[in-house]
């Protein structure tokens, strides 16, 4: 689904890198499922997938996804999505306040078109709403709800010893209610874990702002560098023009195979 921070273009590299080291492994926790790309991945290489996030309406959402509440992903008008904005949480509420927003942002704007109609690559499709484009990722998901536990969440709440990818809020960016993701809480719950933990984390301008956090065996076992055009190309932005980002994959072995702690 159209979400901020999606992984479709990448997902299946992440989750075959996972395979690779846990060939026979059978399931996997995802304590950051947001837009569910990720997800979807995990289901297609054959694991079963305990998704859950922190977010109410999100998780309500993809309840209503696997109980076939097909109402739930009606089209969305402009009235809707400004009445749902500060509405009580639902299901209803998580589609449009995520999938029919720019850029995948939480209630960050009604998005009018997308650019992902079939036959018009990079141009507005007339009639295709972005909605639409949600609408579509979702149908793809649901056929997966076999392999699929969704539950509402804080990460924390994660079992200590199963295998576990996450994919929190980039170091430097905020969470999705825009507040501040308190990433050395998350790195100290990593650390803590007996399992082995899987974590996206996005290089900017060459800074790796967890190089230097002491975490021993945690190394890089997937890494894709691009040039990024984002928000902080505005007119008063110090990180004006194009950005290196690198789009990287850590792992932590499980407690027993670490040679430091």
């Amino acid at each position: 689904m159209r979400y901020q921070g999606g992984k479709s273009r990448i997902a299946r590299k992440i989750v075959a890198e996972i395979r690779k080291l846990y060939p026979q492994a059978e399931d996997i926790w995802e304590p950051f499922c947001g837009g569910g790309a990720v997800t979807k991945a995990l289901a297609e290489a054959g694991f079963k997938v305990h998704a859950s996030d922190s977010h109410p309406d999100l998780i309500m959402m993809w309840w209503a996804m696997c109980a076939g509440q097909s109402s739930v992903f009606a089209d969305v008008t402009e009235e809707e999505y400004a009445r749902l904005r500060n509405a009580p949480p639902s299901a209803r509420r998580g589609f449009v306040g995520f999938g029919s927003s720019r850029g995948g942002e939480w209630f960050a704007g009604y998005a009018k078109h997308s650019y992902t109609g079939v036959g018009y690559l990079n141009r507005k499709t007339p009639g295709f709403e972005a909605y639409h484009e949600s609408q579509r990722s979702i149908a793809r998901l649901a056929v997966h709800c076999d392999k699929l536990i969704f539950n509402h969440a804080d990460y924390r709440e994660t079992p200590d010893a199963v295998l576990c990818y996450c994919d929190k809020p980039y170091a430097g960016t905020l969470d999705y209610k825009g507040e501040p993701f308190y990433h050395d809480v998350f790195w100290r719950w990593v650390v803590r874990r007996s399992g082995p933990t899987f974590i996206s984390e996005l290089s900017r301008d060459g800074c790796d702002d967890i190089a230097d956090r002491g975490l021993g065996d945690l190394r890089i076992v997937w890494r894709k560098e691009h040039l990024s055009q984002n928000a902080s190309n505005s007119p008063t932005s110090k990180h004006r023009g194009a950005i290196t980002r690198e789009e990287r994959l850590y792992y932590l072995p499980p407690r027993a195979e670490r040679t430091a702690d």
